[in-house]
């Protein structure tokens, strides 16, 4: 079982600065992404080239008084994942595993008030 790492493996949590076009590098098999927001974002990610198929990544994103919208964008790998309508006052939440191709999402997004 040389090339089982998760649930060993490393944790990263990133705080994403906010940007409407962040690219987040994705190199842990367990990653958390915080990303207070201000302004509709379209999130990209790139996977490092040794991320192993089945790694985790979380994705936080803090609405503050003004609801947020979030898609997903083209640069780095595809991600299949449905667009985030913001709530406002609430950090919404979604879980996309590593095909080894591209990230997808494993849950519909999760609105926690």
């Amino acid at each position: 079982m040389d090339g089982i790492k998760f649930p060993f493996g490393a944790y990263a949590l990133i705080n994403v600065a906010d940007s409407a076009t962040p690219l987040v590098d994705i190199v842990e098999t367990k990653t958390e992404l915080n990303m207070p927001i201000t302004q509709n974002m379209a999130l990209s990610m790139r996977a490092s080239k040794d991320l192993l198929p089945g790694s985790e990544v979380i994705v936080n994103i803090d609405n503050g008084a003004t609801a947020r919208n979030v898609s997903f964008g083209s640069a780095g790998n595809t991600i299949k994942a449905p667009n985030l309508t913001g709530v406002i006052n609430n950090t919404s939440r979604i879980k996309l595993t590593w095909t080894g191709a591209r990230f997808v999402a494993d849950n519909a997004w999760i609105s926690i008030p």
